[in-house]
């Protein structure tokens, strides 16, 4: 067994594991939670060539645009590019985030358990990822890195407060990570 996983039971006091690449993992039996940091995204180098497929694709719009005469689409389309470069070149934040008896907890929002469906890890993709539904209509699901963290553990801690459901991965999801982004 791997030492990631954590026995909040035997816990006498708060116990921080290093996990890997900086990222802690902190179990207490007085919290009863399991805490760790991690990267929101891993983060992929991109040189100036890789802008221009979707420099090309922006400048094909672009001209559209001048031919109809659709200043706002114009605007927007340059507008949206601007976005996506200024977001491929920004690095990854360090999240906090944390399971606890009460609900989840990404940064300083908490999500309480009975606002969310189900959950769902997903080992297969890298990093591996926790799911979270929430029954929301713009977000129906939300996407928790698990780092180095053996899902093992995090799955029979999660069983406790919320059903365990199989989500299917999101073609919009499948499309990001393989461009990329």
């Amino acid at each position: 067994m791997s030492n990631n996983i954590v026995d909040l039971r035997k816990t006498a006091g708060p116990t921080t594991i290093i996990i890997g690449d900086g990222q802690e993992a902190l179990a207490s039996k007085t919290q009863d939670a399991i805490e760790w940091s991690t990267y929101e995204y891993e983060k992929v180098e991109r040189g100036p060539y890789w802008f221009l497929l979707p420099g090309g694709v922006a400048l094909i719009f672009i001209i559209f645009g001048i031919l109809a005469r659709s200043y706002f689409f114009i605007a927007f389309v340059a507008l949206a590019f601007t976005v996506l470069a200024i977001y491929m070149k920004r690095e990854p934040r360090l999240l906090n985030f944390a399971i606890t008896p009460e609900g989840i907890r990404i940064g300083k929002q908490i999500y309480d358990y009975s606002s969310l469906k189900s959950f769902w890890i997903f080992n297969k993709s890298n990093p591996k990822e926790l799911s979270l539904e929430t029954g929301k209509a713009l977000v129906p699901y939300i996407k928790i890195p698990l780092g180095d963290l053996e899902s093992d553990g995090v799955r029979s801690y999660l069983l406790n407060f919320i059903k365990e459901e199989e989500h299917k991965e999101l073609i919009s999801d499948q499309v990001v990570r393989s461009l990329g982004l």
